[in-house]
């Protein structure tokens, strides 16, 4: 299908050119992975030999020796407080941001902003008491929410010690050992030719550096600069607010947006003109939304705190050749961005993006490419072609290995890239080794984070999930139309570093009730309480999502896609809908694919048309085994099944064997209603029906019940497989109660 593109090359065995290049205007500097021979890893201008210790301490910051400071340890979940270098008082860390949401906590070297004794969030719906401001959506506070989440009597504490400007540490702590997988260049092979007059190829996991000419020395970057105007406005601007078009903005060179002067779009959906058709009118929007100058300051300010030496911005789109950085800089970008904010990557590889008024394509020529998950491309005539892409590259019949790739200042950027993959994975061999853990600076934030290695990873999966009729009912009689109160006796579901269910239909106030037998149709209003309770992806693929047609369902993709929570097995495309959807946890890559086995069929996605994915679909096992090879856990969900039967189809288990056959190690099912059997298979769990979550089936005890499921990974083992009982009460709110673990 994907023949004419030439990214075919990265599995293909093909010769290797001889030729040495010699950069313009001056001689070329080539980074390799060996000193002789001593392999050599080369991060944040660190270089570790090779050593028989497998055991190294990640150096944590010092506080500074004059005046007060904050060190907070996000692994720790500990916040110290020190005055004039000597600790003062210590405290635990109630809660953090969620991962992978624009107030999820981030390391780095801040300082006190803001002082507030109660200030209300327009995200959490909450007073928060004692609250500190530490760089734009980072708050340490008491109450019920914030990036830094304190006990009342605590948060009072830090807030009558800190003043403005007080120094805010926070980094993570990681002393396990940490197997790498490492790689030796064969011998006698020389340099790529490639017309990029500055490139780097490294390992995302690992942080080595396999290829690299001139990685330090500065260019202009074009619309690259745009992944740090995507991860400021994350950052600092709320993103359900609406942002006006100025005249201004829409006169900012380049139409690729298509926006209006005067109308009006969220700030989280200018995210996808951004960084899919690379619209300046977009930066430039976002920017004039929070205050153009300040926020271009951000920009600056962040790249320093990241360690980026020489980069800097002087506008949000990268128009300006003082938009400026290296290779190096871009790949410690593109790496913090990958393990911090991994968002900002899935929307740049998205194929494109639907809205009521707008439709957005990727215009990255690398976008359709295999392997490529996400990246961003800029041209100037200053800066000519640059290019920041990571890859999924096969280096064995088993293992793929995760890269960035950065070129600058290059004449066709398109077959560089093709240059570079294919040399690296014909001129380097994949060997595993032992290395020990990097020491890491305190003043490089991204190069902390970025090195997480696989801990452990706990994941928690419910049934179906059906807010409208009776659901809806109790609410409005009960809440006065809050569905939080639905949750209020399983809010400890967010504790889990993941949580999956099925949404049994659209969550929208648009479309035409197609008038099926059962039409459900969620209020908009109940997409605060996913948020709230800790969803982080919901299943999209069943037979239900439909039934208010085209218009709901886009419209609950838009939705999710805004709050952060990933929609799985559908999309506005059939190459976004099988898209492995994935999160970056605990070093951990997840993946999500969903398919549903009961229809509707009419809803089937297609090239130019969205919808979901049906397991019946012949290129099935392809997308699973391709998606398997691109995460570290794989999941799939299967809407399947009898409903009201307690015993799994045939076809439910060959579908599910064939899931893990092809790579998954989870496999979840949804729609009989009632709780199926949980079983191991090979290296896998199988979960055939978690049956209801929340449902107004109230005819049987069977339907007011399911199945919590909690898995705990450590390292890329299955340690821990349990079900936790799901019962429902007369008015629908769900409760836990444990059962036997296997």
């Amino acid at each position: 299908m994907k023949s004419y593109f030439l990214w075919t090359l990265v599995a293909i065995t093909i010769g290797i050119s001889a030729a040495y290049s010699i950069n313009e205007g001056g001689r070329a500097t080539y980074y390799y992975l060996f000193n002789g021979r001593q392999p050599l890893v080369y991060l944040s201008n660190i270089f570790l030999a090779d050593s028989q210790s497998s055991k190294v301490e990640v150096s944590r910051p010092k506080p500074p020796p004059q005046g007060k400071a904050l060190l907070i340890d996000l692994t720790g979940m500990k916040l110290e407080l020190y005055e004039n270098g000597a600790p003062v008082d210590s405290m635990m860390v109630m809660a953090k941001g969620k991962k992978g949401t624009p107030w999820e906590t981030l390391t780095g070297n801040y300082s006190i902003s803001a002082k507030n004794e109660k200030i209300f969030s327009p995200i959490e719906k909450v007073w928060l008491p004692y609250n500190l401001q530490f760089s734009g959506n980072f708050f340490i506070s008491g109450g019920s929410g914030g990036s830094i989440q304190l006990t009342n009597e605590d948060a009072k504490k830090v807030f009558t010690f800190a003043e403005l400007g007080t120094s805010v540490l926070v980094f993570g702590v990681n002393n396990n050992e940490q197997t790498v997988k490492h790689y030796e260049p064969k011998p006698q092979v020389k340099p790529p030719i490639v017309s990029a007059k500055a490139y780097l190829v490294a390992d995302l996991d690992s942080g080595e550096i396999l290829e690299a000419k001139n990685p330090d020395t500065i260019f202009p970057i074009a619309s690259v600069a745009k992944l740090m105007t995507a991860l400021i406005s994350l950052e600092n601007i709320n993103q359900y607010q609406m942002v006006t078009i100025s005249k201004r903005a829409v006169a900012t060179e380049g139409d690729t947006g298509r926006l209006r002067a005067g109308e009006k779009i969220e700030a989280g959906n200018l995210l996808y003109p951004l960084l899919l058709a690379s619209s300046n009118d977009a930066a430039e929007a976002l920017a004039e939304h929070y205050g153009r100058d300040k926020f271009i300051e951000l920009m600056n300010e962040k790249a320093k705190k990241l360690g980026l030496k020489n980069t800097s911005f002087a506008d949000p789109s990268g128009l300006s050749a003082r938009d400026v950085s290296t290779a190096e800089d871009l790949y410690q970008l593109g790496r913090y961005l990958y393990y911090n904010q991994p968002y900002i990557f899935d929307v740049s590889a998205k194929l494109g993006h639907t809205t009521v008024n707008h439709g957005w394509f990727n215009t990255n020529d690398l976008a359709a490419a295999a392997y490529f998950l996400g990246g961003k491309n800029g041209f100037t005539d200053e800066a000519r072609q640059t290019m920041i892409s990571l890859w999924s590259i096969p280096f064995s019949a088993t293992e793929n290995r995760r890269l960035a790739l950065v070129t600058l200042n290059s004449a066709d950027r398109k077959t560089d890239a093709e240059v570079l993959l294919r040399h690296v994975r014909q001129a380097i061999v994949y060997a595993p080794k032992i290395l020990p853990q990097p020491i890491l600076l305190a003043n490089n934030p991204a190069a902390t984070v970025a090195t997480e290695t696989k801990t452990s990873l706990t994941l928690t999966f419910v049934g179906d999930i059906m807010l409208d009729r009776g659901v809806e009912s109790s609410v409005m009689k009960n809440a006065g139309g809050d569905f939080s109160w639905l949750f209020e006796k399983v809010t400890d579901l967010g504790s889990a570093d993941i949580l999956f269910g099925n949404l049994e239909g659209p969550l929208s106030n648009r479309g035409k009730d197609l008038a099926n037998l059962y039409s459900f149709r969620m209020a908009p209003s109940a997409l605060e309480a996913l948020i709230k309770v800790g969803f982080d992806a919901v299943a999209v693929a069943n037979n239900h999502v439909g039934d208010w047609g085209l218009a709901a369902f886009s419209d609950t993709l838009d939705r999710l896609n805004k709050a952060n929570i990933l929609a799985v097995g559908g999309g506005p495309n059939f190459a976004e809908a099988s898209r492995v959807k994935t999160i970056g946890k605990n070093g951990y890559r997840i993946g999500f694919l969903a398919a549903s086995d009961v229809g509707p069929n009419w809803l089937t996605a297609k090239d130019e048309q969205a919808g979901i994915i049906l397991a019946g679909d012949s290129r099935w096992p392809e997308l699973i085994e391709n998606a398997a090879k691109q995460v570290d856990i794989l999941i799939v969900s299967y809407h399947f099944g009898n409903e009201y039967q307690k015993e799994p189809t045939a076809r439910q288990r060959e579908l599910a064997q064939l899931a893990i056959d092809n790579g998954a190690r989870i496999v979840v099912g949804h729609h009989p209603h009632v709780v199926q059997n949980v079983e191991k298979y090979k290296t896998g769990i199988i979960a055939y029906s978690l049956g209801n979550f929340i449902f107004d089936q109230f005819f049987s005890e069977d339907t007011m019940s399911g199945l919590a499921l909690k898995v705990k990974f450590v390292g890329d083992e299955i340690t821990e497989a349990g079900g936790v009982h799901v019962t429902l009460n007369s008015q629908f709110q769900p409760s836990l109660q444990k059962t036997n673990e296997e």
